[in-house]
This record gives C-alpha cells, sequence and structure tokens, in this order.
C-alpha cells in the first residue's frame, strides 16, 4: 500500500471547507480538496495511497468507497495528471498525481474551489479576470447608445418655390378670386369698324 504518511494538522481554512462540503452547506468538492493535498505536498505529487492518507484528515466515512470516488475523480478530470514513480518503468501500476492547474476554467474554479480559492493565486486571479471581463461586456450592452442628430427640417412657409406646377401655384389659379385681371384699356382704342350699307337692306335678307 506504500508508506503511511502522518496526517498534518489541516489550516482553518482547509478545516472550514471539509466541514462545509461534507456537512450542511457542502461547498468544496472532491476536486478542490484533491487539488489542495496535492498542491499542499513538498513536491506537488502523491501517489494514490499518499493522497488517501492525506485526505484521511478530512474525508469519514467507507473507506473503500471514498477510494472509488477518488479513483472516479482523478480519472475523469484532465487537471490531474499522471506520472510514472519511474521514467525507465512507464507502465508500472505505481504513479504519482499531478495537479494541473491550466485545466481550471474560472467556471470550475468557483464550483470546486469555494472556500479555498485564495490557496490558488493563478485560480483567483483567473476568476477576477473574468468576472471584469464579464463586467466590462454588460456595461458595454446596457449603456446607451449616442444619438445621431436629426436635420432640422425647414419650415414649409419659408420655402419659396415658383415653378409653375407647384401645388401653390396651382391653388392659386384654381381659386375665381385668383384670376388675373387686366386694366380696362383706353376708350380710344376701342376700333369702329364702318356697318356694310347692305347689311340692313330688305333684300339682303330675301325680303
Amino acid at each position: 500500500m506504500g508508506t503511511l504518511l502522518p496526517p498534518q494538522a489541516p489550516s482553518n481554512v482547509v478545516q472550514r471547507s471539509k466541514n462545509q462540503r461534507y456537512g450542511k452547506k457542502k461547498s468544496t468538492t472532491y476536486l478542490g480538496l484533491i487539488a489542495y493535498v496535492i498542491q499542499d505536498s513538498p513536491d506537488k505529487m502523491l501517489t494514490f495511497t499518499q493522497l488517501m492518507d492525506k485526505l484521511g484528515a478530512f474525508l469519514s466515512g467507507d473507506r473503500k468507497g471514498i477510494e472509488n470516488n477518488i479513483r472516479v475523480c482523478l480519472s475523469s478530470n484532465d487537471c490531474f495528471v499522471k506520472v510514472p514513480v519511474s521514467p525507465y518503468m512507464p507502465h508500472s501500476k505505481k504513479n504519482f498525481w499531478k495537479f494541473d492547474e491550466s485545466q481550471i476554467t474560472a467556471k470550475m474554479a468557483r464550483r470546486h474551489f469555494k472556500g479555498i480559492l485564495d490557496l490558488f493565486p493563478e485560480l483567483s486571479t483567473k476568476v477576477r479576470m473574468e468576472a471584469e471581463q464579464i463586467s466590462e461586456r454588460s456595461a458595454a450592452v446596457f449603456s446607451p447608445k449616442p444619438t445621431l442628430a436629426r436635420p432640422q427640417m425647414q419650415n414649409n412657409n419659408e420655402v419659396n418655390f415658383s415653378s409653375p406646377f407647384s401645388i401653390e401655384s396651382i391653388l392659386k389659379y384654381s381659386r375665381p378670386n385668383a384670376a388675373p385681371r387686366f386694366a380696362d384699356p383706353p376708350r380710344n382704342c376701342y376700333l369702329k369698324y364702318p356697318v356694310p350699307r347692305y347689311a340692313c337692306d330688305a333684300h339682303h335678307f330675301g325680303l
């Protein structure tokens, strides 16, 4: 099974996270707890047996069931990397487990590292930067858009359109009282045509 390591005294933060995860609040998950235990080790990697021994300070219950849960968590998450104990025995059943922090997204950090996020500075920075980006996008979406000034419409009364086909011209000449008036010509301008002498003769009309 490997060397049995004495359990280290957990910090207040991790102890509180343990109580929250396996108590009423259940904030820290297996993933976060495993990541903490691995990162807290001197070489930043542990064998499965060493890992279970350290997790014993935080977990209680059926050890066999807990081991199965831990194995599933290690094999189903890319953030846990298997490293051969000996480079000359790559297919050995005994391996170290390392934690690859770069595989943790901000969403995973918020879900699995509640209460212990401050112990992972890079993850904390990633969560903060994502929150700032979301805030900036929200501000850009809900900020009022600049309104374009509408061109000022010119008053129709101030526009003089003198075309004979304009509406004003048509309406003007359609009114009876708007007909053009001409001055009476002087009397000496009337032409007097002589009446033909035969115009009134009786024989002219067949009488």
